[in-house]
């Protein structure tokens, strides 16, 4: 794809058609925060080069198991975004509005 390598973004070079899993900048990257849904399992998804899994067998273990890893990852990032979005809807209306004039003066 357009994005290079390195360890920062760069959204002029980045190609948006590419998938951000299969980006090397995404994975393993010790700047991620670490997860907190008691899932031990938050190893890089796949370790794949560009453009490989689409020379890959589909009947092949190695391609299966790249499928359920991707599908163990979206599950963890639904269950923290579900998690997040609980939080955010559960704040009561005075933390909201005193958090929205504590940081209005900076927007």
């Amino acid at each position: 794809g357009g994005a290079t390598r390195g360890s920062s973004l760069s959204w002029d070079s980045f190609d948006f058609g590419d998938s951000p899993k299969m980006d090397g900048r995404f994975s393993g990257d010790a700047s991620s925060p670490p997860s907190d849904d008691g899932d031990e399992d938050d190893a890089p998804t796949s370790g794949l080069t560009d453009g490989e899994i689409g020379t890959m067998s589909s009947d092949s273990d190695r391609y299966r198991s790249l499928v359920a890893d991707e599908a163990r990852a979206d599950d963890r990032t639904s269950r923290r975004s579900l998690r997040a979005y609980g939080e955010m809807t559960s704040l009561s209306p005075g933390v909201v509005s005193r958090s929205i004039a504590a940081l209005a003066p900076y927007v």
